[in-house]
């Protein structure tokens, strides 16, 4: 069963509401991680760190590793971008121009 399976289940179940939040006591946490050694990796560092977290969901991560080299930075893009793409509609599903999805006729029919 795959984690975002398990993620989604738990707040279905789990919904609360606007006043349920409110009396919830917070405490404040510190996660130990790595650091990105450039200055165009921030975005990488923060989408592993939320992805890290998602999947220890509901425990919180104690430690978040996370390789920095120039290696490690470009395959976690990669590996981003191909779950993205895995994630997306297929192009051919909408109009290349307008966006529009709701078409009457396949879209190999459509002439845009």
């Amino acid at each position: 069963m795959k984690a975002g399976y398990r993620f989604k289940q738990y707040f279905k179940m789990n919904r609360l509401g606007k006043e349920d939040w409110v009396n919830i006591k917070w405490q404040p946490g510190t996660i130990t991680h790595t650091y990105q050694k450039d200055s165009t990796s921030c975005g990488v560092f923060v989408m592993e760190m939320a992805k890290m977290t998602v999947m220890e969901f509901p425990n919180i991560p104690n430690n978040f590793h996370i390789g920095s080299s120039k290696r490690c930075i470009r395959k976690l893009r990669q590996d981003m971008a191909e779950e993205i793409l895995k994630g997306s509609d297929s192009r051919d599903m909408f109009c290349s121009f307008c966006g529009n999805g709701d078409l009457l006729h396949p879209v190999i029919a459509a002439l845009w």
